[in-house]
């Protein structure tokens, strides 16, 4: 084997063997479950009477389902988009059904941000306390 040749397989060698002693990060199923056991114990927590830990927040009062009706001069608007997000780190985005609707679950309660844009316009949003199991906004936006 010629020098060259020699150097690359060690310079190969020495990035596969860096690349595997790096650590992994673990699978989105254990993500999952471990979202999943967390909640268990907030229920259970809360079935105790106190409050769940790390929030803060009971179980049954942590988040909000939030429904945006988007309509375009009284008629409903399909393929608006709209978002909605907090002040910390809930941020989530989806377009208008038929029906003029996006409903969004696991909104945090208290103050958020709904913003929407239809077809061909431009983006309009205003903030919205949510202390309700399920909060509806409207937006009725002028036909152009």
């Amino acid at each position: 084997m010629n020098r060259v040749g020699g150097c690359w397989l060690i310079f190969t060698m020495a990035i596969w063997a860096f690349a595997w002693s790096a650590p992994q990060e673990p699978q989105a199923e254990g993500k999952a479950a471990e979202a999943k056991q967390v909640e268990e114990k907030g229920q259970e927590e809360k079935g105790k009477g106190g409050k769940a830990k790390g929030n803060g927040k009971t179980a049954a009062t942590a988040n909000a389902t939030v429904v945006v009706k988007v309509t375009l001069g009284g008629e409903p608007l399909e393929a608006a988009r709209v978002w909605v997000s907090d002040e910390k780190d809930y941020e989530s985005e989806r377009p208008t059904n038929g029906s003029g609707q996006a409903s969004f679950s696991g909104v945090p309660r208290g103050r958020v941000q709904v913003q929407v844009k239809p077809p061909n316009g431009s983006r309009t949003g205003r903030f919205v306390d949510v202390a309700s199991g399920q909060e509806t906004v409207t937006f009725d936006l002028p036909k152009p």
